[in-house]
């Protein structure tokens, strides 16, 4: 479990760089949910949303221009 946290928080920190932890404050005070269980959430769900979309590039043969439609 600790790899899959470590490198979904690899993934969110690549997608929102510096705006990470002002992204986790709003979703936490918004949904009165402590931060370290949003960043938590966050880092388990970054793969899962990863594979997801690896697998519909691969099925549907997207190019960059197809995954950005």
């Amino acid at each position: 479990m600790n790899n899959i946290m470590n490198s979904g928080l690899s993934i969110v920190r690549s997608l929102l760089g510096d705006k990470l932890g002002g992204v986790i404050d709003w979703i936490s005070n918004k949904n009165n949910v402590k931060s370290s269980s949003v960043s938590s959430l966050m880092s388990l769900a970054a793969p899962f949303l990863m594979g997801l979309i690896s697998r519909r590039v691969k099925s549907d043969n997207l190019g960059v221009s197809g995954l950005m439609d």
